[in-house]
Formats: structure tokens, sequence, C-alpha cells
């Protein structure tokens, strides 16, 4: 068979970009926009990556799935379910939420509401910086969840695959 004809490829491909993508945009892009931006246009930044990227990390385990040249067993689903799962509760859930909660802020800092005369921060700016951290961090977790699970799955990909490897 021609490997051009074959999934094995096609399947390397989507898990190498999606892999990478995910720990590429965690580990190194986005931290290093923080660094030097500021916290508004990291924002701004962050709004135009998340819908692309958490859709990826929904469709590219489907995508895995389909394209896998070898039957999947118990752990290469159970690693591409969460990732799949991760990657819509980010868009569908955490994301708004997070969008919602920044804007709020945004408009309190535009309206110079977000600071008392001494310098504290309003009791309701402090209520969407609370607010903010727990959307913002159980979004990391599900992130995190979804970069582990790729991981897993490179494992059990990995199994799948030596059955391609000459001997």
């Amino acid at each position: 068979m021609s490997l051009f004809l074959s999934k094995a490829p096609y399947h390397v491909i989507i898990y190498s970009l999606i892999f990478g993508a995910s720990t590429f945009q965690s580990f190194l892009a986005a931290p290093v926009a923080l660094s030097v931006l500021e916290r508004r246009q990291f924002g701004v930044l962050q709004n135009k990556i998340f819908p692309g990227y958490f859709i990826a990390q929904s469709v590219a385990p489907v995508l895995l799935f389909l394209t896998a040249p070898y039957q999947l067993g118990a752990v290469a689903l159970s690693t591409l379910s969460v990732c799949s799962v991760s990657g819509l509760a980010n868009y569908f859930y955490f994301l708004p939420w997070t969008e919602g909660v920044r804007y709020k802020r945004y408009a309190l800092e535009d309206a110079n509401k977000h600071k008392k005369d001494n310098g504290e921060f309003t009791d309701t700016m402090k209520a969407l910086n609370s607010e903010f951290s727990k959307s913002h961090g159980l979004s990391l977790v599900f992130n995190m969840s979804s970069i582990l699970s790729l991981l897993g799955y490179g494992f059990a990909m990995t199994r799948g695959l030596v059955r391609y490897v000459p001997k």
C-alpha cells in the first residue's frame, strides 16, 4: 500500500500539529506575550487566539480517531475523549465566562471606578478579580488536562504505530 494512501502519515501530522500547537501556545507564546504586552493588549491577543485554539483542541481528537491506522484501545479512546471534552468546555463555557468578566473589569477601569481614592481596588473590582481568577484558573486546568491527555495519547499512538516500523 502506498504511504500516501495510508492513514498513518495523516494521523501523525494531525497529532504533531495539535500537540505542538498546544504546548507552544501554553508554555512559550502565552508566557512571552504576557511578559511583553500590557495586560489589556495581552487579553486582546488571547481573545483572538483562543476560539480557534479551543476548537482545534476539540476537533483534532475526532480527526485522530478517524485517521487512526490501528484499532484504538481504551487508553487511546479515553485520552482523546478527555482532550476533546476539555476543549469543548473551554470554548463553550470558560471562554465566554472569562471574557465576560474581563469586559466588566475593563468597563470599570475605563470609567475610573476600579479603585478607591486611597488606591485600593473597589469591592466590585475585587469581586471581578476574584471571579476572573476562578474562571481563568479552571480554564487552565482544562487546558492542562487537554495537553496531558494528548501526551498520554502520544504513548498509545506510538504503541499502535510500532507495527509500521520495518523489522
